[in-house]
């Protein structure tokens, strides 16, 4: 079956960091500048990089994903220093991070094209890595949509938010949601495994 080891480390590496990044960096920028879009700037540098290890973790079982990888990183890369240089830290980088969804909304979409038409047939309800790239697709095509009509969104208010910040926070629980759900398929097939 293989060596699934480095896509869990990654995924608890980039939990921890995103946790750190919003528990402690975001609020104490958010205290200290009034503004904390430049640590999210910086996050995302993070986030690709990370997101894109757990991808190829999941796309190896089918081809060598290394150049696919490779080139929408060059792309998100080339996007994010180009937003960098135009516009500066401050402003949140709309464009690597709408180019980065993208991307891998396009990779989970090759990855269930993948697992289509393979030949060996996955249990879908026991699989981690299935449920590893849903929770990528859903997270990632979400917030595209949500980046797509921002005007929108975030001018329709109800309670204390806009129905963004409503539809980033439903976002957030379906994807850590699935990622749960894909450690909880991996511990029960390493003890299958056992």
């Amino acid at each position: 079956m293989g060596d699934k080891k480095p896509l869990w480390r990654n995924t608890l590496i980039f939990l921890s960091i995103v946790c750190l990044t919003e528990v402690i960096l975001g609020r104490w920028a958010a205290r200290k500048f009034h503004n904390n879009i430049f640590i999210y700037n910086i996050y995302t540098l993070f986030e690709a990089g990370f997101i894109s290890a757990g991808i190829y973790q999941c796309l190896k079982k089918y081809i060598n994903p290394t150049k696919i990888i490779t080139i929408g990183l060059v792309i998100f890369y080339v996007t994010y220093i180009a937003f960098f240089v135009t516009h500066g830290i401050s402003p949140y980088n709309t464009w690597a991070a709408s180019i980065l969804a993208v991307i891998f909304v396009l990779y989970c979409l090759y990855y269930y094209y993948l697992v289509i038409s393979a030949d060996e047939l996955i249990e879908i309800n026991t699989s981690p890595e299935f449920w590893w790239m849903t929770a990528v697709l859903f997270f990632y095509f979400g917030s595209t949509t949500g980046n797509l009509f921002h005007e929108l969104f975030t001018s329709i208010v109800i309670g204390k938010f806009s129905i963004r910040g409503h539809l980033f926070n439903v976002l957030n629980v379906i994807f850590y949601s699935l990622w749960a759900y894909s450690f909880i398929c991996r511990i029960k097939q390493r003890r299958l495994q056992s």
